[in-house]
């Protein structure tokens, strides 16, 4: 076998890390988060820098990964999958033979590649034992060591986020985090909702280990239609044992401000290395549906006031450096909001990376690629498909093509980042529009909606 040597090498191995979850979910919205895994698969394509072997679940659009190559030089890749799937990519590596050798011949072939995974995971684990039983050296610098995965836990659990923050605050006391209180149940959570609200404040209340807004909940001092106990009802029916049977943080929740016509919800993303020092990746900020659901990103100069990422700089380095302490090692990013009072507070923190990581890359490529430093970029992971159309990716880049990056050469357009698997349709798709300046990524993206609102019938 004549493996060519890389220097990254990629496992998308989001739907192996989001699967514990199923267990806590009724059918229909397991269904849902694991049609969102696998259609997510192919941001990872984006992470690789140089030469990469990266390794999916199943197969991928060829035409998709094609265009993708092209249009960011990525021409040194090489995309596998093993023969069959199920929730976790690193046990379909290992059962599958010849595409364990592969990646075997690929790290022994490679000085070092570095080993990029969506999170730690149990069978990243026993994947890296294999490995490592072949005296087989890559670098996983972003792989915390097994014995502290209890950390990454810890750390991306929001109760575990919280207890972190309180201890830096400890030294310093200069990182604000909504007031908020940790419940055993569904009863005492109500109990910290009714006390917020008796005290005129709205509150959220999120399920300790749940992840993307999944499970999250704004109980609002306006609404008077809903009772909160019949609202936590309607959402047990939807989420099932996430809300009837865990922990749950329970905080006020900060409106927060508008900046630029939208509420201003910023995320930093860093990585902690092996030699604890935290290393700050890019800053963006989210753009989040109904309070809760993530759904993209914008980046871009003037995305983010200048004040605001300085803090958000100073933020990333203190939480990486007390994640450090308990051992944990690898990328993280916390999420923050700029309150209506004009604060700075911390919200969470996700201990893996995080859907943002793929749009920066495609920023940061093409800033390189064209020499422009006033690039910006929109994100959006959920851009829905009329339910009449059925088309698969050549259908959509054919619908978008007077769009499709880049315009008349230019440095600006639409590019689709989510092609689904093979004959599969999932109802909805992902891109980003890019352009010089933000009016006129917004004009790009509208048009783009508008085209994707008209699809249907026999396209």
């Amino acid at each position: 076998m004549n493996a060519q040597p890389v220097e990254t090498i990629i496992l998308a191995n989001n739907r192996e890390f989001f699967a514990s979850l199923d267990s806590h979910l009724p059918g229909e919205t397991s269904l849902q988060l694991k049609e969102t895994d696998f259609s997510e698969v192919n941001l990872a394509l984006f992470w690789a820098r140089g030469s990469a072997l990266v390794i999916v679940p199943k197969e991928m659009n060829a035409q998709f990964v094609r265009d993708i190559k092209a249009l960011l030089y990525l021409h040194d890749i090489v995309v596998l999958h093993p023969k069959s799937y199920s929730q976790s990519l690193c046990n379909d590596i290992l059962l599958d033979s010849n595409c364990y050798q592969v990646l075997a011949e690929t790290i022994r072939a490679s000085d070092c590649p570095q080993v990029i995974t969506w999170g730690s995971t149990p069978d990243v684990f026993r994947l890296k034992s294999h490995l490592d039983a072949e005296k087989l050296i890559a670098n996983w610098v972003e792989l915390p060591q097994f014995e502290v995965q209890w950390a990454a836990n810890f750390v991306g659990s929001k109760s575990g986020f919280r207890q972190l923050l309180h201890s830096i605050n400890k030294r310093k006391s200069h990182i604000r985090i909504p007031e908020g209180y940790i419940c055993a149940d569904r009863e005492e959570a109500l109990g910290v909702v009714d006390f917020f609200l008796r005290r005129g404040k709205s509150s959220i209340l999120k399920p300790n280990r749940s992840f993307g807004g999944w499970g999250s909940c704004v109980f609002s001092v306006d609404e008077k239609s809903e009772t909160p106990t019949h609202k936590l009802a309607q959402l047990e029916s939807a989420y099932g044992g996430l809300i009837t049977g865990g922990t749950f943080v329970v905080e006020e929740f900060i409106q927060p401000i508008e900046y630029l016509g939208e509420p201003l919800i910023p995320t930093v993303n860093a990585l902690i290395t092996s030699d604890d020092r935290t290393a700050v990746q890019f800053l963006s900020r989210m753009r989040i549906a109904d309070s809760t659901k993530y759904w993209g990103v914008e980046i871009g100069y003037g995305s983010l006031p200048k004040e605001i990422e300085n803090a958000m700089v100073e933020i990333a380095v203190e939480c990486g450096a007390e994640a450090a302490k308990l051992g944990y090692r690898g990328w993280f990013d916390v999420d923050l909001i700029v309150g209506n009072d004009g604060y700075l507070y911390c919200t969470e923190m996700n201990a893996r990376r995080t859907s943002p990581v793929y749009a920066f890359e495609i920023w940061r490529k093409l800033s390189k690629l064209y020499d422009r430093e006033d690039l910006y970029l929109s994100s959006n992971d959920h851009a829905s498909l009329p339910s009449d159309f059925h088309g698969v990716y050549a259908g959509l880049r054919q619908a978008l093509i007077d769009l499709y990056f880049p315009i008349n050469g230019q440095p600006r357009g639409i590019i689709i980042c989510m092609a689904t698997p093979v004959d599969e349709d999932f109802g909805y798709t992902g891109y980003v529009a890019i352009g010089g300046g933000r009016e006129d990524v917004a004009m790009l993206e509208a048009e783009c909606l508008r085209i994707l609102a008209n699809l249907g019938g026999n396209q």
